[in-house]
């Protein structure tokens, strides 16, 4: 579990100890991640915690409906708004991925 914020800040996690973690979504959002930061100088051991997270983020969100229930895609916006907040994302590309988060969600494909 990603609640402390120094597993972000040192990259204690690892997906492929995590069954719970989709590394097909997971490699999308990283995906989604590389784009915002258009070649911006990034840790890439921060970007893999930060998609697991957001992986984490909208798993627990998926419920039925989300995609038509408003609130509950507006909850899953502001989890990725604060998890790229506490890790230190560049703010003038975290717009970016919170605008294209539920896209992956709802696809789970790489965009």
């Amino acid at each position: 579990e990603f609640t402390e914020e120094s597993d972000i800040s040192e990259g204690t996690c690892n997906p492929g100890n995590n069954p719970e973690i989709d590394i097909k979504e997971t490699d999308s959002i990283l995906e989604l991640l590389r784009r915002a930061l258009q070649g911006a100088d990034f840790d890439e051991t921060k970007l893999k915690v930060i998609s697991e997270e957001l992986d984490k983020v909208l798993k627990e969100g998926k419920l039925v409906d989300w995609e038509t229930r408003e609130p509950l895609q507006a909850e899953m916006k502001n989890k990725t708004r604060i998890i790229l907040r506490r890790s230190s994302f560049p703010e003038d590309a975290r717009q970016q991925v919170i605008d294209n988060i539920l896209f992956i969600g709802e696809n789970g494909v790489e965009i």
